[in-house]
């Protein structure tokens, strides 16, 4: 069982063998339910990720990437780096995660996916038991509209590339 996150998407898994699927559910209902956002855990995560910073501005391709995310959603979470910076990364505090958790984790941002070999009318049932807590209400990112642009995008630092024609 694991959690992670990107763009677009917050994820909470598990793989397990067959006899323990309904423990398994419970406890991963559990993750999303009453997660554990312990301070010495973030303060391993944030410096694992402030050392991938590092790393990621030696990738040609994800800064290119980064770039242009950042062109074309100004304003927009798309166009923030994926993997923070190190100001968003200093910033994050266990109270903010969990009231981050707390206001997106809703049923209309959550999707339920299994696989496997299983009863489907008992795993529904199963699923319902242990999701009966979460919120029906909606949220969403409020920001401008993203369109797209009225010129070709120009990207600041950007170099020509080896492979196009000069």
């Amino acid at each position: 069982m694991g959690a992670t996150a990107g763009r677009a998407a917050q994820v909470v898994r598990g793989d397990f063998v067959r006899r323990n699927w309904m423990d398994a559910l419970g406890l991963l209902g559990d993750m999303l339910r009453v997660p554990a956002f312990d301070p010495d855990e973030l303060a391993h995560v944030r410096g694992e990720m402030l050392a991938s910073l590092d790393e990621r501005d030696d990738e040609p391709e994800v800064v290119a990437t980064e770039r242009l995310a950042a062109g074309l959603y100004p304003g927009h979470p798309y166009g923030a780096p994926a993997g923070g910076t190190r100001g968003t990364l200093a910033r994050l505090t266990p109270a903010g995660v969990a009231a981050y958790h707390a206001a997106w984790a809703c049923a209309d941002n959550l999707v339920v996916a299994v696989s496997g070999g299983f009863d489907p009318d008992v795993m529904l049932r199963r699923i319902g038991r242990c999701m009966a807590w979460v919120p029906p209400g909606r949220q969403t990112f409020r920001s401008a509209a993203v369109r797209a642009p009225d010129a070709p995008l120009r990207v600041r630092g950007a170099t020509s590339s080896p492979w196009s024609r000069s």
